[in-house]
């Protein structure tokens, strides 16, 4: 293993501009040498100090190293909180001992730099390990491919160009100017007498202010506790500005608190003169703030004891509150921005005897959030590859519309993509025993609902004495909390027989309660003669066996698609006069269930996974579900046209609900093979849903190391699905979203009208549809963090998904539109292509020319 890198000068020169290396010779070995310094944020910034004896992680073996520095070598500061190279320092002089006799360490005078951007371990760490290969305890990561505890080791020059490669850097020279001429003078940072706390402080209309002040001011005397907490403060602590919904930035307090009245400058309707508390301060802010919907999910599952959020992720009103330093690491780990040394000293300080390089389930990645880190996590410990980009593009697909075609080759895992997303939710659950014996269910219908009145079917009828045709019994009716009411018993009409009507409080209780498709239990009472005389009412959970226990119920459905389905029977079912029962299906019992978890109030994510769903045409038997799908929703959530069922009147046994509003929690992803044994998508398939190409195999890391799936535990599976619901904004198309977007981002309607004019002459121009959903898509590309503010790139990816899909055919139909969508690409006119030296969509791009290269060679081309 080579000890020494080529950085362009000698260890006495002064660096100078020279031409860019060559990639192969950049890091040619030479005298100086480099080090790793697991950095605990207890040393001073222009030294590194290390004791000989005293125990710990800094001893012995590691001082040993230390002594051996020489002037110009780099040691690299490694933060063990976020896995991450911060920094790197050059030696100054050479290291020697100080202290006396017992107490003695070794200190090396360093000057200091950070590194923009960080290096991040965590990918690197099997392209890491096999440097080590003589696996002594001289290289921090191990055999095992875990950071050690240890705090200083030797590093290589290769080490340091796997390092420098994972940011686009292939000199050292050219790094080490780079970030001397882009960082700011380096603080320095002194060890802390005391650990700093961590506070959230409401600013409120500070906020609002260009500048923020120099300081925190409360009244005094209020009797309220998170005004008077300011008292609190110590200098060096950390606070987390929040306003206007958002993490703003963070304060350094740099004094302890003194009596004050109103500071100058210092927004408050309070009186000038009014007697407060002030505590000096720093502010850093952040270019770009944490929005809380990114974080509210994973502070609120800390469970401060008086944390800064309500249940509902709100900010509470008020001005101090105590936070801890893993609620500070929350917040680190969604912030692609530099913090200060002052903010990351007081995150907490890693434990553990060893450094894991793949996060746990509960980590969360960098404005990615929880939600995508533990998607990519879960799928690679299953051997499986996604990049970040074709897993932010499925999640945020589903986010907009629901229904997800995965297309491509055999073999990538498609379906896996979708079992194991579903995997990471939780689960609805239920009582095993709903319904007693005694009572007597009812499904009911829009009718029922409208009427006050409930059918009174051949199953409640059965071993119970009715009136006769024309009679009525008055009887009584018990609801809600155990109220009585009144009702009536008619028999009208000799084909549908008996209603039960009801009156009053009791027909009010039923209307406001109950929907069509609902289930009621009649639990009948009767007299010494055998007459009904009274009917408890209420739902299937009201006469459960509190005692019996709960089961849970799967949130997904696995359907492989067979050939032979030609229409929707499959599916949903049908009622068979012959048996004169419904011959109900998987899917339709699956469609209720996910139904009756939205109306439970506290719905979960209920996923349908159709495998190889063009084995069959799509067309005919999903086509009254994309229909329905397609009607838009109601205020609920709910698809404003439903799914219909036809059954007689008189029916008997099981059956489905005359009509079935879809919930907005339900999800639809197909998997789709393209070969001569499957049939081609139509326009109304493509039109709704996005379909996402999974048909490249990256082999450079392949295999992927195999681990085991974390057991998430339920905190983190609500967290997973509270980010993945948008805090309950559901998948929809809605047009105030369309304009937010579009007024936020004008250069999104320009480009998709440069678009649509290229393509009209040749008759695959896009209507509204199209329009709505890639400004949807981009508009949650916004808001979920995994895209880091790219919004070009999602808009790239949602182009890529709804408008190249729909070309099919040949060259003499594709040629020319496929030109004009590569010169909207990079921006040009078709006659200027091969002068292109970039693009503005590459993805678009990209597709786009494959199939004009099939089209050219083949005549005909398809997505």
């Amino acid at each position: 293993m080579a000890d020494r890198i080529d950085d362009g000068h000698s260890k006495t020169a002064v660096p100078q501009p020279q031409r860019r290396e060559d990639a192969d010779q950049a890091l040619a070995p030479r005298e100086r040498r480099i080090w790793w310094y697991r950095d605990q944020r207890t040393a001073g910034y222009y030294q590194i100090e290390l004791p000989w004896t005293g125990g710990g992680a800094g001893t012995g073996p590691h001082a040993l190293r230390l002594i051996e520095v020489a002037a110009g070598d780099l040691i690299l500061r490694f933060d063990p909180n976020t896995a991450e190279v911060y920094g790197v320092c050059e030696a100054t002089e050479p290291a020697k001992e100080v202290g006396t006799a017992g107490a003695s360490s070794v200190v090396v005078g360093v000057t200091s730099r950070r590194c923009r951007p960080r290096i991040q371990i965590r990918p690197l760490a099997g392209r890491l390990a096999p440097l080590a290969a003589d696996a002594t305890d001289d290289w921090p990561i191990g055999a095992d491919q875990q950071v050690r505890v240890g705090s200083f080791y030797r590093f290589s020059d290769e080490g340091l160009r796997v390092l420098l490669a994972s940011i686009g850097q292939t000199s050292l020279a050219q790094w080490m100017r780079s970030i001397s001429q882009s960082d700011e003078p380096a603080e320095e940072v002194t060890s802390p007498t005391r650990s700093p706390r961590v506070w959230w402080a409401m600013v409120g209309r500070q906020a609002s202010k260009k500048q923020y002040g120099d300081c925190l001011w409360a009244m005094t005397g209020t009797g309220k506790r998170d005004w008077n907490r300011i008292s609190e403060l110590r200098t060096d602590d950390v606070v987390v500005t929040y306003g206007d919904g958002q993490v703003t930035g963070l304060y350094r307090v740099t004094g302890d608190p003194q009596q004050s009245t109103v500071p100058p400058g210092y927004l408050t309707d309070k009186p000038a003169d009014t007697p407060g508390m002030r505590v000096p301060v720093k502010h850093h802010a952040f270019a770009r703030p944490l929005p809380n919907g990114t974080f509210a999910a994973a502070l609120l599952s800390l469970g401060l004891d008086d944390g800064p959020l309500r249940s509902n992720t709100d900010g509470k009103i008020g001005f101090i509150y105590e936070l801890t330093p893993e609620g500070l690491r929350v917040l680190r780990n969604l912030s692609d921005e530099e913090w200060p040394e002052w903010a990351t000293a007081a995150l907490p300080k890693a434990t553990d005897p060893t450094l894991p390089l793949d996060p746990p389930a509960v980590a969360t990645m960098r404005r990615a959030g929880l939600l995508l880190a533990q998607f990519q996590l879960g799928l690679a410990a299953a051997g499986l590859h996604y990049t970040e980009h074709q897993l932010a593009t499925f999640l945020t697909s589903l986010q907009t519309k629901g229904v997800v075609i995965l297309s491509g080759i055999s073999g990538t895992g498609k379906t896996k993509i979708a079992q194991y997303l579903a995997t990471t939710m939780p689960n609805a659950t239920a009582r095993s025993d709903t319904v007693p014996g005694a009572g007597r269910a009812v499904r009911l219908t829009r009718t029922d609902i409208e009427g006050g009145k409930i059918y009174l079917r051949k199953p409640v009828r059965v071993d119970l004495p009715m009136p006769l045709l024309g009679e009525t019994w008055r009887v009584q009716v018990r609801f809600g909390d155990g109220r009585l009411g009144d009702g009536t018993v008619t028999h009208y009409n000799k084909d549908a027989g008996p209603d039960l009507s009801l009156r009053g409080e009791a027909s009010q209780w039923f209307k406001r309660n109950f929907r069509s498709g609902d289930i009621i239990i009649l639990n009948p009472t009767l007299d010494d003669d055998g007459q009904v005389i009274a009917f408890d009412l209420g739902t299937p959970e009201d006469f459960a066996d509190p005692s019996a226990p709960k089961v849970t119920t799967p949130n997904h459905l696995f359907l492989p698609v067979r050939p032979d389905w030609r229409d929707s029977k499959p599916l949903l079912g049908y009622y068979n006069p012959l048996t004169e029962s419904y011959v109900r299906t998987e899917f339709l019992d699956f469609l209720l269930r996910a139904d009756a978890n939205w109306r439970s109030g506290e719905p979960i994510a209920w996923f349908v996974i159709l495998d190889e769903m063009n084995l069959a045409r799509v067309e005919y038997y999903l086509a009254d579900l994309l229909s329905v799908l397609e009607s838009g929703r109601d205020a609920d959530g709910r698809t404003r046209e439903a799914l219909t069922f036809a059954v007689p009147d008189d029916a008997d046994g099981w059956l489905p609900p005359r009509a079935l509003h879809l919930p907005p929690n339900l999800y639809f992803v197909g998997t789709v093979n393209v070969d001569e044994t499957t049939h081609a998508f139509s326009p109304k398939v493509l039109d709704r849903a996005f379909t996402i190409e999974l048909s490249q195999a990256d082999f450079a890391d392949y295999p992927p190391a195999v681990g085991d799936a974390d057991d998430l535990s339920d905190e983190v599976r609500n967290q997973l699905l509270k980010q993945f619901s948008d805090d309950g904004r559901w998948p929809v198309i809605d047009k105030a979203m369309v304009r937010e977007i579009v007024e936020q981002e004008p250069w999104l309607r320009a480009d998709l009208t440069d678009l649509n004019a290229r393509l009209g002459d040749d008759g695959l121009q896009f209507a509204y549809r199209v329009f709505d959903e890639i400004a949807c898509f981009v508009w949650r590309a916004a808001r979920n963090g995994m895209w880091g503010g790219d919004l070009r790139a999602a808009f790239d990816e949602a182009v890529l998904m709804k408008v190249l899909p729909k070309f099919h055919g040949s060259r003499a139909r594709l040629e020319e539109p496929l030109r004009q969508v590569l010169a909207w690409c990079a921006g040009t006119d078709p006659a200027d292509l091969e002068q292109v030296s970039g693009v503005r969509y590459p993805r678009t791009w990209a597709r786009a020319a494959r199939l004009l290269r099939d089209v050219e060679r083949d005549g005909f081309a398809a997505f």
